[in-house]
């Protein structure tokens, strides 16, 4: 999947995936959660947020853009699970940036 490191539009459709393990969740099946991207009002709208009702064990998992749902699947990875408040319906995800490429391709050797 490509990745981009550009900031997203509210309101941009958005899925999200992961093995949540707490609550009605056992971490062996993967969930997703589709919807409108927002922005994490608690920290100066300074990360991603969208519905969703995984739990903790899920972080990590891909945020994807552009999602094609249907053979050949494709979409952009824009985000991943990072954290949630309590047991709200919202999950929260990191903005990619030029820091984050930066990373990136640090890690990849680039």
């Amino acid at each position: 999947f490509p990745i981009s490191f550009f900031s997203l539009s509210k309101g941009v459709a958005v899925s999200s995936f992961g093995y949540p393990a707490a609550g009605k969740y056992n971490g062996k099946d993967l969930i997703y959660s589709s919807g409108a991207l927002g922005f994490d009002a608690n920290n100066a709208n300074q990360t991603y947020s969208l519905a969703s009702d995984m739990t903790g064990g899920c972080s990590g998992g891909p945020w994807l853009t552009q999602m094609k749902t249907s053979s050949p699947y494709s979409g952009t990875l824009s985000s991943v699970n990072s954290y949630k408040y309590g047991t709200t319906t919202y999950i929260y995800g990191p903005k990619f940036n030029t820091e984050t490429q930066v990373t990136f391709n640090s890690a990849l050797g680039i």
